[in-house]
């Protein structure tokens, strides 16, 4: 680690002189400055610990002379000086990185190179970087040095009695044990022939290894190792804007799984190693035919709530994938950086068959029936009511949008619900009617489908209602929508309670 300072006030300055015991001791003492981010102080200190501990066992402490900040600049003491001088005082510059990066580590690296450029073959200093991440991730001044990289040890934290011989040979031989073995034996620091048994030798050089790599291990303890998703869904991200947040910005990126995007028949690519991703705004196109659909409007209100520091809202709203299961959309965390930026993960559960049990003809007339009679009941049966107080001309601007809004939502509801109780299935519908009702059923699925998509066309054409010249065209789309259904409604409850009492009476013995 290096002080939070650029420049000291007074400038740079030249070479501290070095007294006559200063220049012997560097002839004969093994010396490193170690590097780190603060987030790795405890690492930092681990590794002081363990250089020490592995000197003790040769010429002893005092013939290795470790930089560490937080212990080698005096109180009061002025920090650029120091630390120069401990860059050029020391044969060895270990960096430490585990994805934080100093602010002073080119600093370091760059005057330490500086004041080593003319040493002897025989003074040659060394410049390790000891890192436990991705290699790519390694800052570029670092990239052409002599890295070495943490070994991955077992959950259980071993320490050399737990290693079987292969695994202690492969621990002394590999980089981080060569670079202990390199660091001792530098001015003989600390050799196999300052044990009795050679094999203690070993022994401690692995120890010290492994004390270092779990130090690594106990810095990262609260960042996540991995996680495996259980549940299809997608990630949502973006950048924070600065202008308050209504709505998911068109360009925020859309995350997930081959399987999660399967459920919508999409099949995104993969790139660089990173899952499927696409934007909101394309996603909605993907699925939407061109517009946003109701349970992305939900989840865009959701995601707004939560940035407002509120619950998501009420109501559920479901669509059917791909596999003709069907899917409940449920926004379960909200995740907020630092910089700014934020992330919201989407999880799609699915809801349980529901079915009626029994005769699979009286189920599905009984299904229609109910769903078909629930959409009378909001809009239909009332009609004076739905005309003057919903969507009415006298209807304030926030009523007329809530009862927009929810228009869609109902749409969305039976939609789903007749999904959920099998409705939904064309070929078993005209099973049910009977093969006689084939074209006039036939004709309840288009006619819905052609006045739900000019609807929704409408709508989206007219844009924000926030004008009466835009309410009232929108009005109009709606009004037209409702007549449209009104009588296909009508039509399809008189042949529900036809069929249906029909199958009633067959099944009493009654001749129809």
């Amino acid at each position: 680690m290096t002080p939070q300072i650029a420049h000291h006030p007074d400038g740079d300055i030249g070479p501290i002189a070095r007294t006559p015991k200063a220049v012997a001791d560097a002839d004969t003492k093994t010396s490193a400055f170690i590097s780190y981010h603060h987030n790795d102080v405890h690492t930092a200190r681990v590794l002081l610990d363990e250089l020490q501990g592995l000197a003790q066992r040769g010429k002893g402490r005092d013939h290795l002379n470790i930089f560490l900040d937080i212990e080698s600049v005096p109180p009061g003491a002025l920090w650029k000086p120091t630390i120069d001088d401990g860059l050029r005082s020391h044969d060895w510059l270990l960096v430490i990185y585990s994805g934080e990066q100093s602010d002073y580590v080119g600093y370091e690296v760059g005057t330490f190179e500086q004041f080593h450029d003319k040493k002897t073959e025989k003074g040659k200093a060394f410049i390790t970087c000891i890192y436990d991440v991705d290699p790519k991730l390694i800052p570029a001044t670092l990239t052409e040095k002599q890295n070495v990289a943490v070994p991955l040890l077992p959950e259980t934290l071993p320490d050399h009695h737990s290693l079987s011989e292969a695994d202690a040979n492969e621990l002394f031989t590999g980089a981080l044990g060569t670079l202990l073995q390199n660091i001792c034996k530098y001015k003989a620091l600390y050799v196999p022939d300052n044990e009795p048994n050679p094999a203690d030798y070993r022994t401690a050089i692995n120890q010290a290894a492994i004390n270092i790599a779990q130090a690594f291990m106990v810095s990262r303890g609260s960042e996540l190792k991995s996680q495996t998703s259980l549940q299809p869904g997608i990630e949502i991200s973006f950048k924070n804007a600065s202008q308050p947040i209504t709505a998911i910005p068109e360009d925020a990126e859309v995350m997930g799984t081959s399987v999660s995007f399967s459920l919508f028949d999409l099949t995104l690519p993969w790139s660089e190693n990173q899952a499927p991703k696409t934007t909101w705004s394309e996603f909605g196109k993907l699925i939407g035919n061109g517009t946003t659909t109701q349970w992305m409007r939900k989840i865009e209100s959701d995601v707004v709530r939560a940035i407002q520091y509120r619950g998501i809202s009420s109501g559920d709203v479901s669509f059917l994938g791909a596999d003709k299961k069907t899917y409940r959309p449920i926004l379960v965390r909200h995740q907020l950086f630092y910089n700014g930026s934020r992330k919201f993960f989407v999880i799609f559960v699915e809801t349980p068959n529901r079915r009626f049990a029994g005769n699979e003809r009286s189920s599905l007339l009984l299904t229609g029936l109910i769903l078909a009679s629930r959409w009378r009941f909001i809009y239909l049966e009332n009609w004076k009511f739905t005309l003057e107080s919903v969507f009415g001309e006298s209807c304030p601007p926030e009523v007329f949008e809530d009862s927009c809004k929810q228009l869609l939502y109902n749409i969305d509801w039976i939609e789903n619900e007749s999904v959920e109780l099998g409705a939904s299935d064309q070929d078993a519908l005209v099973a049910a009617f009977g093969i006689e009702n084939k074209a006039r059923t036939e004709r309840f699925f288009t006619d819905w489908q052609a006045a739900k998509a000019d609807l929704l066309k409408g709508l989206a054409a007219i844009g924000p209602r926030n004008s009466d010249e835009k309410r009232k065209q929108a009005r109009q789309v709606i009004m037209t929508f409702l007549e449209r259904s009104r009588s296909q409604n009508a039509d399809f409850l008189h042949l529900c309670i036809t069929q249906y009492s029909k199958q009633l009476l067959s099944e009493l013995g009654h001749v129809v």
